[in-house]
């Protein structure tokens, strides 16, 4: 642990790969110390971690799921202590809510409902954006259309507000393909009309960012 507390900065994208292995090996010893590791960097590099957060959210949920207690309340820790990085005003006050149902599927919904409630008034960043994509990606999933109508509200709602293509673009795989079928493929009406204006939102925001969209999306 010393070391990792006075590890450059800058080292920390070099340092993930050997932590993702860690959390992926069957020792759960080894596990429950890759993510401790991983704790450690949020608070010594917050702005890399905060940089790298899409792959890291990903990786730590894996571990959320896992059957052995010890990993699984290692990995929530862990994905705790990485989300100190996000500054967000508008949702830092239900990311202990968006944690946990990353962890559990159920919690979608009442994750979803938060969000709608949630007022975007302040710039949407790509740490920001890790900790919610990954529960509105699950949501576009749903069979409910009344679940993927939320999650096309507050996907429109957010892209208003993304100041930098570059905050998104790591995104744009797992939403710009799901709010494609909302809108060509939900039977009612209305809720293919939601999925088309948070899709031309979400393309917006890339474009006048500089970012580039995929031909078939265009």
């Amino acid at each position: 642990t010393d070391f990792f507390k006075s590890l450059n900065p800058y080292a920390a994208s070099n340092a993930l790969p050997y932590l993702f292995t860690g959390m992926s090996t069957i020792s759960w010893k080894i596990k429950v110390g890759c993510l401790k590791l991983l704790g450690i960097l949020a608070h010594t590099s917050p702005a890399q971690i905060g940089n790298l957060l899409p792959i890291i959210v990903p990786k730590v949920t894996e571990n959320m799921w896992d059957t052995k207690l010890e990993v699984k309340s290692s990995a929530k820790l862990c994905l705790g202590e990485c989300c100190t990085v996000i500054h967000n005003p508008d949702v830092k006050p239900i990311v202990p809510d968006l944690i946990s149902a990353n962890a559990n599927p159920k919690e979608t919904i009442s994750a979803l409902d938060r969000l709608m409630g949630t007022t975007f008034v302040s710039q949407v960043d790509r740490p920001t954006l890790a900790i919610i994509v990954p529960l509105l990606n699950r949501g576009l999933r749903e069979r409910d259309v009344q679940t993927k109508r939320k999650c096309c509200v507050v996907i429109d709602n957010m892209c208003k507000l993304v100041c930098d293509a570059k905050d998104v673009e790591p995104f744009v795989d797992k939403l710009l393909p799901e709010l494609k079928k909302v809108e060509e493929e939900v039977p009612i009406p209305e809720i293919r009309a939601y999925g088309a204006l948070a899709k031309k939102t979400l393309v917006k925001a890339i474009k006048d960012g500089g970012g580039i969209i995929p031909e078939e999306y265009i």
